[in-house]
């Protein structure tokens, strides 16, 4: 039936992942979307949009990734999955930091690290402090480069 669709159609494309092959992964992933939306499942909408923004992400499609994401997070709140709403918050500083908002990064981190600790998700806080560690390094290097390159008076 479809939920067996829709389970494989999410194996298809994680395979895809796994091998590196992002734009087919993207591929199976939006019928596997579209099949969850059909059967009004937020659980697999929640699943199949974080792999979305992951695969968009490896492809360097910045927007979609955090579209995504953000979608991901949302859905993960309204379910109370809290593993998925702290992995959320780490993607999107995540994507935060490549762009250079390293405030933002910082501050998903943060929100990350507090359902993370609530959640007694232990292996999670110690890649999130990772995170935290490398965001605010970036700050810290943003600003000391700004005080290089300010001009003189």
């Amino acid at each position: 039936g479809p939920h067996g669709q829709l389970v494989a159609l999410c194996n298809i494309g994680l395979c895809h992942s796994r091998l590196g092959d992002f734009t087919r992964a993207i591929a199976y992933a939006q019928q596997a979307l579209q099949l969850a939306i059909d059967l009004k499942s937020p659980e697999s909408q929640c699943v199949v949009v974080g792999n979305l923004a992951l695969a968009s992400g490896e492809l360097g499609d910045w927007d979609t990734a955090r579209a995504c994401m953000d979608k991901h997070l949302q859905l993960a709140r309204d379910l109370h999955n809290v593993q998925a709403e702290s992995l959320a918050c780490y993607h999107l500083g995540q994507i935060a930091n490549k762009h250079g908002n390293f405030e933002d990064a910082s501050r998903f981190f943060e929100e990350a690290r507090r359902i993370a600790t609530m959640a007694g998700e232990r292996g999670m806080l110690k890649l999130i402090n990772c995170s935290i560690g490398v965001a605010n390094g970036n700050m810290r290097m943003a600003e000391y480069m700004r005080q290089l390159v300010a001009p003189e008076y």
